[in-house]
């Protein structure tokens, strides 16, 4: 796939008509789920990571930088 718009379109595709059944055993962890991901603070530190710690070095590189200005 070229981009994650063609994969998601892709998936959209397969699963249409498709009927989901909720387990009630998992519904209390799908509910605590969902409030983990709405609260403000993991929304900011999710845009956080993705923004600025994409690259695996960055944090490696921070330090060095630290290092280097003592």
């Amino acid at each position: 796939m070229k981009s994650e718009q063609e994969v998601a379109d892709l998936f959209n595709r397969v699963t249409k008509g498709m009927a989901f059944f909720e387990n009630p055993k998992l519904k209390g962890g799908r509910t605590r789920l969902i409030r983990h991901c709405k609260r403000r603070r993991n929304l900011w530190r999710a845009r956080f990571v993705n923004i600025h710690l994409r690259d695996p070095w960055t944090p490696v590189d921070c330090i060095a930088a630290r290092d280097k200005s003592r």
